[in-house]
């Protein structure tokens, strides 16, 4: 019988414990929705307390505003911030 040799590397490494965290993820947020099915109030655990809030949040879409305000692309450009972003994408084989 032949064993298999796998080296495990940092990579994979990785890739198991962004597993086990989405799984986590997914059990907190069945419980949370669980939470906010039950309403707005404070729930007691024997460790833990939530509070469960409910509120009005409101946004501007400023690509509108500035497209009803018929602002000039140069000008949103010159006001723009551009930033370096390094991202890590993984993916299973």
């Amino acid at each position: 019988m032949k064993t298999l040799d796998l080296q495990v590397t940092k990579v994979d490494t990785l890739g198991l414990l962004l597993a086990q965290i989405a799984e986590l993820e997914a059990k907190a947020t069945a419980i949370k929705q669980s939470l906010k099915e039950d309403g707005q109030g404070i729930y007691e655990g024997s460790m833990y307390k939530a509070n469960v809030i409910v509120s009005n949040r409101s946004t501007v879409d400023f690509k509108q505003v500035f497209a009803e305000c018929s602002v000039p692309a140069e000008v949103i450009a010159r006001n723009t911030k551009a930033q370096e972003v390094v991202t890590v994408k993984l993916t299973s084989r």
